[in-house]
């Protein structure tokens, strides 16, 4: 068992390091994001064209700027479920650095499609005001591969992750007054009520949604600080679950 193990290894390896060769045409990105003092949030590597997809390797700095986060692990992401047969391990030895691989493991590579390969999960232990980049380091290996482990797509660059105390969704109801919450589940977990409105800014937002009361409710995305307008859209790194009641969905995009 210990020989096909470490054979297993070797395979993957040379499938993430190997190939050689590559026209790229997908887009690897980190995104901006505002989180609360004390929250624990979800970071998504992304990328725009998942396509031919089947493996993925990245190391991922934060804390550029002080004591901000602390990344204890990561997820699967929207595009890499364990449900279809995607394997991940992880490094977090060295401080403020996510080491991160996966791999399809019947290795057909993805049909297409955008979002989340994998995610970062870390508390925020930053002030409000604080500020970090959270980078695919420089000089590290972080690139996604194909099925015979030529590489798609390579990744640079940095997104921001910036913690402040603003009040990201709202609950608006006709029976009591509206309350503030830092995130659209907290606002639904109010608990919800029928024919509530849940408004939220035009913000990226980290995080699953579970919607599984027996209500009827509207969430509304896009909104101005002010809560006056909402011409924009509000973008959820995360998967959205609806097992009871209904929603109703405006200006909100589910990566």
């Amino acid at each position: 068992m210990r020989d096909a193990h470490t054979l297993v290894i070797l395979c993957v390896v040379a499938v993430l390091f190997c190939g050689t060769g590559a026209t790229f045409g997908s887009v690897l990105s980190i995104p901006n994001m505002n989180a609360n003092p004390g929250a624990t949030i979800q970071i998504p590597v992304d990328v725009d064209d998942a396509t031919g997809i089947a493996g993925y390797q990245f190391t991922i700095s934060y804390n550029s700027a002080g004591a901000v986060l602390n990344c204890t692990g990561t997820l699967p992401g929207s595009l890499t479920p364990v449900a279809g047969d995607w394997v991940k391990s992880q490094n977090l030895t060295v401080a403020n650095q996510v080491i991160v691989g996966g791999f399809q493991s019947d290795n057909i590579g993805l049909t297409g499609g955008s979002g989340s390969l994998v995610q970062l999960n870390c508390s925020v232990t930053g002030s409000a005001g604080a500020t970090t980049n959270v980078c695919f380091a420089s000089g590290a290996v972080n690139k996604v591969v194909n099925e015979i482990g030529v590489a798609i797509a390579t990744g640079s660059g940095c997104g921001i992750v910036t913690v402040t105390s603003t009040c990201f969704a709202r609950i608006v109801r006709h029976a009591s007054p509206t309350g503030c919450y830092q995130t659209i589940q907290a606002a639904y977990d109010a608990p919800a009520q029928a024919d509530d409105v849940i408004q939220v800014q035009a913000v990226d937002l980290a995080g699953d949604l579970i919607f599984d009361l027996p209500v009827s409710f509207t969430l509304e995305g896009g909104f101005n600080p002010s809560f006056t307008d909402n011409p924009g859209q509000t973008t959820v790194h995360g998967v959205l679950t609806i097992s009871d009641g209904t929603a109703a969905v405006e200006n909100i995009v589910i990566r």
